[in-house]
């Protein structure tokens, strides 16, 4: 169990070290007194403010649902911790989903090798964290349903 346990920390410091790292190329930096991860997230939610772009409708919807998926991240940390079994289950789904959903960026940007090592760890950490869940998920014990009583012992 600390094994599974150590994964999950390892998860979290990753997706925490992402928000540092430099996420897109000529993107902000930490010497520049900005904090790149923050700048990823407000490029990421932009079409929310920029209604009638003249960008489509799939890229804007990706983008904000790239953005929204640190929510399901942060989310997935606190019923992992909890670990409710009936959540397991769709939080390792939710990651799941979130990390393709996050694999946007590579088909916008990152096949110019625009893409930093910050974008990588990050996209990383959902994928850990999916994987994390669904270990729990698969070694979670069966149980029996609330309506169920107990059995009595004999006399």
């Amino acid at each position: 169990m600390a094994r599974k346990q150590g994964f999950y920390v390892f998860a979290m410091l990753v997706y925490l070290v992402a928000w540092f790292m430099p996420v897109i190329k000529g993107g902000s930096t930490l010497f520049d007194g900005k904090l790149p991860g923050f700048e990823a997230l407000m490029i990421a939610l932009g079409p929310i403010t920029e209604l009638g772009g003249d960008s489509g409708l799939v890229r804007p919807i990706l983008s904000v649902l790239s953005g929204a998926s640190n929510a399901v991240f942060l989310t997935a940390l606190v019923l992992l911790a909890r670990r409710p079994p009936r959540a397991v289950v769709a939080v390792a789904r939710s990651l799941g989903v979130a990390a393709v959903v996050n694999t946007y960026w590579q088909f916008e940007v990152g096949f110019n090798n625009e893409l930093r090592i910050g974008y990588y760890m990050w996209f990383g950490s959902f994928a850990m964290l999916a994987l994390h869940a669904r270990a729990l998920a698969a070694g979670a014990p069966a149980r029996e349903p609330a309506s169920v009583a107990p059995p009595v012992p004999a006399a």
